[in-house]
C-alpha cells in the first residue's frame, strides 16, 4: 500500500518496519541483500521517520543512534554488521517495550 502524506506511517508501523528486517540480516549473513537498496538506508529511513513522529527525547536519541549505528554498514566485517545489528536490536526491544508501557498507561 502505498502511503501519502495524508496518511502518516503510525509509531507501531514504523517499529515493525525497524524490526522486521534485522533477522533477514542476520539469515542472509550480514552480506547487505536483505533490502532493495541498501539495508543501512532503509534502517536509517525508517528510524527518521519515528523522528517525525515521536516527541520523547529519550525514544528520539534511540532513533537517532539507529542512524548512527549504519552509518557505513556497506564498508564494515561481517562481525561489525553483526555486532551493529545486535545493538538495534536491543534498541528496537527497549522502544517496543516503551511503547507497550505507554499503551498500558503506566510510566514511562
Amino acid at each position: 500500500m502505498d502511503r501519502t502524506t495524508a496518511q502518516p506511517y503510525t509509531w507501531d508501523e514504523i517499529l515493525e518496519k525497524l524490526e522486521k528486517p534485522l533477522d533477514v540480516e542476520r539469515n542472509m549473513g550480514y552480506r547487505d541483500l536483505s533490502v532493495i537498496g541498501g539495508f543501512a538506508r532503509y534502517m536509517q529511513t525508517w528510524a527518521r521517520r519515528g523522528l517525525e513522529i515521536i516527541n520523547s527525547d529519550q525514544v528520539q536519541q534511540q532513533l537517532k543512534r539507529i542512524c548512527t549505528l549504519f552509518e557505513g554498514y556497506s564498508s564494515l566485517s561481517v562481525v561489525e554488521r553483526r555486532r551493529r545489528i545486535q545493538a538495534a536490536e536491543r534498541i528496537l526491544h527497549a522502544l517496543r517495550r516503551w511503547t507497550e508501557m505507554k499503551a498500558s498507561g503506566k510510566a514511562v
